[in-house]
Formats: structure tokens, sequence, C-alpha cells
């Protein structure tokens, strides 16, 4: 694997993604200056910022050391199919919000579903 693999793909996935240093770092738990260094190949992350690395950008660390080429190859927990694109939109709005925004959201996500139980069903036979 070339030494400079997982600097290139880190970057460009950041780009892809739109997502910004200082908010990897905060997922990571990390300071901005310690992407900036894993971007400049300066450093290596540890198996437990690999991970959380992996995890915000929606990829394989495989993908990210240069063990496999495609990006897009993560799986949801217990599912065959590839996570898409609003899976990811959703998930990292989640990670950004507050925990009282949250309570919210995971309130309305319950009434929404409460609401559809309580639908009576319509047979169009």
């Amino acid at each position: 694997m070339p030494d400079n693999i997982f600097p290139k793909r880190l970057e460009w996935l950041m780009k892809f993604r739109n997502v910004k240093a200082d908010e990897l770092a905060a997922y990571v738990g990390v300071k901005p200056p310690a992407i900036y260094a894993l971007l400049r190949g300066d450093n290596f992350p540890s198996g437990h910022s690999l991970i959380k690395i992996a995890e915000y950008l929606n990829v394989s660390i495989d993908y990210l050391v240069g063990k496999v080429d495609d990006y897009n190859t993560i799986v949801a927990e217990n599912d065959e199919e590839p996570l898409k694109e609003e899976i990811l939109f959703i998930r990292r709005s989640y990670q950004k919000m507050t925990e009282g925004e949250r309570r919210v959201i995971r309130s309305l996500i319950k009434t929404l579903i409460e609401e559809e139980k309580s639908k009576p069903e319509t047979n169009d036979n």
C-alpha cells in the first residue's frame, strides 16, 4: 500500500462529503490540527480514530487504508443494501444536533409512527 493513500483518500472523501476538518475532529474526539496532520500525511490515526473517521465518512477502513478501491461498500447492520445518501445526510444531521434537538426529532418520529399505526386499514379490493 502506498504511504500516501490514506491522506489522499481522506482529503477526497472530506471534499466529496463536504466535511470540514473541525466537524470531523469533533466527531473523532481530536482537535482540528490533528486532522490537518492526517491530511498532510504527517501522522496516521490510532485504531479508535480510524474507526471514527470511517464511521463519519461512511466508508470502510479498508477503503481508507487502500485495501479496496470502492468507497461505497458500507452496508447497514443486518442489511445487504448499501446505505443511501439520504441515510448519510440524516445521520450526519443528527450527529450535529444538540441533545434537546435530538429529543424533539425522536418525539416527532414516535408521533408519526403512532399516527400511522392508528390509521384505519384500507382495503382496495
